[in-house]
């Protein structure tokens, strides 16, 4: 589960960025592994991303894509991560925000597996998008790594399983693409094999990024430089317009109506609070903009006053506005409960309220 971080959504952002804290470098004493993996992202933002999208999804159901993507490319790396013969290593290269929204953000989500495959983070350099990358590959090929693959965050159909050919391929070839269906590529690869050439395939003044030929153009300076390429079979689509959404809902599952308005699981850790949690949750129905795409779990450590019996009659009310409440049981302890509230909720937006809070209208 990804935990989104409210604050920065609703952009006071942290206490570093505020202080002017510099942006997190490329640190040439941390080695990469033999395999490295760069997902090129940004922090979702709402109005700042896929804003091509935005007449279709608004700027939260832009921010919400580009939040779901970025997590299910990040697994997919890590998948392969964990599964490969040899050690990888994985780094994000962000904008939009600080360094400590990013782990906010990505951190927590990947705990399970970061002990396996730990996560770096690297604000992107300044320039065209070539620069940027050619940026990225040039430090981890100068911090060891011998095969170095660059992905773009937004193609919900790149698996674990296409990475390893990508790297495979990358022991015979020089440069590696992944081929787009609208002419650009999702994914290119360099070995340190390759020649200091390699950066001219990079380069904003020879080859045009996102248009219908810069897959063409930079397959014409491979040749012109003698790069030895290898093109995957996988033509896949990256989602930028409005048809390109099919492949959200068809691989994550997301539906227009879950990134418009995604499902918010509200989780409530008890203990004797029946003197308040039937207001509060009265206050959550009236309150939430769309209340059918709410869900409340109460998460009580054994009240003694009748807590269950007050959640049990809201959960009645509730059931007629469409907001599904439930109540389950957990040892006590106030980070336990929350972390079975977790376990126990569907919703891809947690929220975590004290059991007497008081919420703004609209707060969904």
């Amino acid at each position: 589960i990804f935990f989104r971080c409210f604050c920065a959504d609703l952009g006071t952002g942290c206490v570093a960025c505020a202080m002017g804290a510099s942006r997190d470098k490329c640190d040439a004493s941390r080695s990469c592994s033999r395999e490295h993996i760069i997902v090129m992202t940004r922090y979702p933002v709402p109005g700042s991303c896929k804003t091509r999208l935005m007449p279709t999804l608004g700027p939260n159901g832009c921010a919400e894509l580009q939040r779901a993507m970025t997590e299910r490319i990040l697994q997919s790396a890590t998948q392969y991560a964990v599964h490969s013969e040899g050690p990888v290593s994985i780094e994000i290269r962000y904008s939009g925000k600080c360094k400590a929204d990013i782990e906010a953000w990505l951190g927590s989500g990947m705990e399970a597996l970061a002990v396996q495959c730990p996560l770096h983070y690297t604000a992107q350099a300044s320039g065209g998008l070539g620069a940027r990358m050619a940026d990225a590959i040039e430090c981890a090929l100068s911090r060891g790594a011998e095969r170095v693959m660059v992905l773009g965050a937004d193609i919900p159909r790149l698996t674990d399983t296409i990475m390893g050919s990508a790297f495979k391929a990358l022991h015979d070839n020089d440069v590696v693409y992944g081929p787009a269906q609208d002419g650009g590529y999702y994914l290119v690869g360099v070995s340190s094999s390759a020649a200091s050439s390699w950066k001219d395939l990079l380069s904003d003044s020879l080859i045009t990024f996102s248009v219908a030929t810069t897959l063409e153009q930079s397959l014409a300076v491979a040749e012109r430089i003698a790069a030895k390429v290898h093109v995957l079979p996988e033509r896949l689509s990256d989602v930028d317009e409005p048809p390109d959404l099919q492949h959200v809902a068809e691989v994550l599952g997301l539906t227009l109506q879950d990134l418009v308005n995604p499902q918010i699981s509200v989780i409530i850790p008890t203990y004797n609070e029946a003197a308040v949690i039937e207001n509060t949750l009265e206050m959550l129905m009236q309150r939430a903009r769309n209340p059918e795409r709410l869900e409340v779990v109460i998460v009580d450590a054994g009240s003694a006053d009748g807590t269950a019996e007050r959640v049990q009659k809201a959960a009645s009310a509730g059931q007629a506005r469409g907001v599904r409440i439930s109540c389950v049981q957990s040892a006590p302890g106030r980070g336990v409960q929350q972390s079975y509230g977790a376990q126990q909720s569907t919703g891809s937006i947690l929220m975590f309220l004290h059991a007497d809070t008081i919420v703004p209208q609209d707060f969904d």
